[in-house]
């Protein structure tokens, strides 16, 4: 009986072994792989591997791990195989090409001595298993340059991301660290490679393990920086970035005009008040950081939003059960004040929030920053859907009327407040750089004394924002294009808000369709944005944007047809949404230009007012002009003419993009030249 126990237990042994090594290969496969998935990305999707980036690879994923997994094959965990490889010692201080052995096992990697041949990294598989036989099999090309500093690879924070996608195994690991015991690690050290050949004949295997293995303290040791930053400090951010999708005037404005009998120009201007804040906010903004620093300054527009929210739902009745003044155009005006109010204060929460961010991860890579980045506009578009769905939660939900929103977005702006200051987040300010002073001689001397009139020009070229011009290529036609696409974002949902009415009679519904349209594709278009940055690495925001004006020209086949119409502006929405995170994403590129560059893109939301107040002047004027209706005017000058500008502003970003490309290969030159070695 015990013998028949002991079996099933080994037999229940070996199957749980099998169900590990399949479901690890099969991670691998899929490129899920926790430990590299930079490495794991390459073989989704591919049959047949033509090559394999691996630019470091530590120990423990080389022996049984990553490589041993993938060069060993899929599901032959009971054979081995043979693998004549070439090797170039790079990281000796020499080029030395020499061929090794090496047997690879379901345990790990095993090197064996073998005689020195031609350079080069082609190999050939053999199979050396009785059951298959050796047989030779297409020759593969894997260049591997092995590094012992695994250390140094891990602080660049990449480790356990998914390129351009959602980090699992982070988001897990993060769930089960947030509230663990911190515990102090001595401070991580590079390895100092060994001078010698290690392709001589003492053979592959020593040589191999000493250059893995051998620590030696070094004047700067390489920390491990990325593990370093609190999940709790990020959380803390995230939810001040989702304070700021709170913009609760768009969403409530068709309901507003027909609340309190609008014209088309009145209604629009609820648009204007949400967005001119950005003209006049950015740059106060911007101003507080270097003087209270930047998280009071996230703390002073969560302040303004509560404030507001609070007046607007005590004072001015949009607490759920709406009821106009006397004065309509006085209720409407204090309406007004109150939305303008609440969006100065996500104006200082978005200047302040992707610096902190930058701040607190200037020790990781670019990728780790631009991703973090992306994330934060992630959480932004979580807050736009969310004032989206207060109106139709309000009335299919709860039982109130649409002007709910004010009241429903208060806990919100609470629970962000207590995750910034519970989150130990420090209180950073700008790096002010001093401007360059005068060129001091003679002649400029003279010539200053002639002409004092011209002083103003010397001020004007040493700000600090003009001096971006020359700071970051192509930032001209940069800000000029996020100002085209600005207008063009809000006059398209402007003008698809408008039309809602006439193309369905249900509030509920209209609701649903303007969240739809615009917050769930602000939503997808965040998340996209990673995938951009890996399918278009040269020109992802050109052709974002080219995207969005192809489906908003396309949407005026659907105009009056509701579901139609909702997927072509939703499509087209994505497109915008996904080059306005790639845009964010790219000021995290040089720390000292991104708070200015913000503002500066900041300020361009101003035309999310301009634009569609000047679109409907346009209306305005087409029906008093030709007698069009309102809904084909709305479909001419609020559908068809932004969507045309869309392909403006994508000429203006593949200039931008053409532009940067060309001074980041001028800078890779000048560092060649000079021997510099080059990231």
């Amino acid at each position: 009986g015990w013998d028949w126990v002991n079996w099933k237990v080994g037999r229940l042994g070996e199957i749980g072994r099998s169900i590990k090594s399949f479901a690890g290969a099969m991670a691998f496969t899929m490129g899920l792989n926790p430990f590299n998935a930079e490495i794991g990305k390459e073989f989704v999707g591919f049959e047949r591997v033509e090559q394999v980036k691996t630019e470091m690879i530590s120990r423990e994923e080389m022996i049984g791990g990553m490589g041993g997994r993938r060069l060993f094959g899929r599901g032959l965990f009971d054979s081995q195989r043979t693998l004549n490889l070439s090797l170039v010692n790079k990281y000796l201080g020499e080029e030395t090409a020499s061929s090794a052995a090496a047997t690879l096992s379901h345990e790990g990697v095993v090197f064996s001595e073998t005689s020195s041949s031609a350079s080069g990294v082609e190999f050939e598989e053999r199979s050396t298993s009785s059951e298959v036989g050796t047989q030779p099999r297409r020759a593969r090309v894997i260049p591997l340059a092995i590094n012992g500093n695994t250390q140094e690879r891990r602080a660049t924070g990449t480790s356990g991301i998914l390129y351009s996608g959602i980090p699992f195994f982070n988001i897990i690991n993060g769930v089960k660290k947030l509230f663990a015991k911190k515990t102090s690690s001595a401070p991580i050290v590079a390895t100092k490679p060994v001078a010698r050949d290690v392709f001589s004949a003492a053979g592959v295997e020593t040589a191999t393990q000493d250059v893995l293995a051998q620590p030696v303290a070094q004047e700067e040791p390489v920390q491990n920086t990325a593990s370093q930053i609190s999940k709790l400090k990020l959380f803390g951010l995230y939810l001040p970035a989702f304070a700021i999708g709170l913009e609760i005037g768009p969403p409530i404005m068709a309901s507003l005009k027909e609340a309190l009998t609008l014209p088309l120009s009145a209604a629009i201007l609820v648009t204007t008040a949400t967005y001119v804040p950005y003209l006049f906010g950015s740059f106060l903004a911007n101003w507080l950081k270097t003087k209270i620093g930047r998280k009071a300054t996230i703390n002073t527009g969560l302040s303004l939003m509560a404030g507001s929210f609070i007046v607007g739902a005590t004072l001015l009745g949009l607490d759920g059960s709406f009821s106009a003044w006397e004065s309509s155009s006085a209720h409407f005006l204090s309406i007004l004040g109150s939305i303008t109010l609440a969006s100065m204060g996500s104006v200082f929460i978005h200047n302040s929030v992707g610096p902190v961010m930058t701040e607190i991860s200037k020790n990781d890579s670019d990728l780790v920053r631009q991703r973090r980045g992306t994330f934060t506009e992630f959480a932004r578009a979580l807050g736009m859907m969310t004032s989206f769905a207060f109106p139709w939660a309000a009335t299919s939900v709860l039982g109130l009327d649409w002007s709910a929103p004010f009241l429903l977005a208060l806990p919100f702006i609470a629970v962000s407040a207590l995750g910034l200051n519970t989150a130990k987040i420090p209180n950073t300010k700008p790096e002010v750089l001093p401007a360059p002073k005068a060129v001091q001689s003679p002649v400029m001397d003279g010539v200053r004394k002639a002409r004092k009139g011209l002083r103003w020009k010397n001020t004007l070229l040493n700000n600090s924002y003009v001096r971006l011009l020359k700071e970051e290529p192509g930032v001209g036609s940069f800000l000029s294009a996020l100002f085209l696409m600005n207008a063009v974002e809000v006059g398209i949902n402007s003008g698809f808000l408008f039309m809602l009415p006439q193309l369905t009679s249900n509030p509920s519904d209209q609701y649903l369709f303007g969240m739809v349209q615009f917050s769930v594709a602000f939503l997808v278009g965040r998340y996209l944005a990673g995938y951009f940055l890996k399918w278009f690495p040269k020109h992802n925001m050109s052709v974002a944007n080219g995207l969005a004006g192809a489906f908003g020209l396309l949407a005026l086949a659907f105009t009056g047809n509701v579901y139609g119409l909702t997927a072509a502006l939703f499509a087209s929405e994505v497109g915008i949404s996904t080059a306005f995170t790639l845009a964010y994403a790219r000021t995290a590129k040089n720390h000292r230009t991104q708070d200015r560059i913000t503002s500066l893109i900041s300020a361009s939301a101003v035309a999310c007012a301009l634009g569609p107040l000047l679109f409907t002047q346009i209306a305005q004027g087409l029906m008093e002009t030709s007698g069009m209706s309102e809904n084909s005017a709305t479909i001419v000058s609020l559908l068809a003419i932004p969507a045309i500008l869309s392909f403006w502003a994508t000429k203006l970003f593949k200039n931008m993009e053409n532009k940067s490309a060309a001074a980041q290969q001028e800078d890779i030159s000048e560092e060649e030249a000079e021997g510099t070695p080059v990231n």
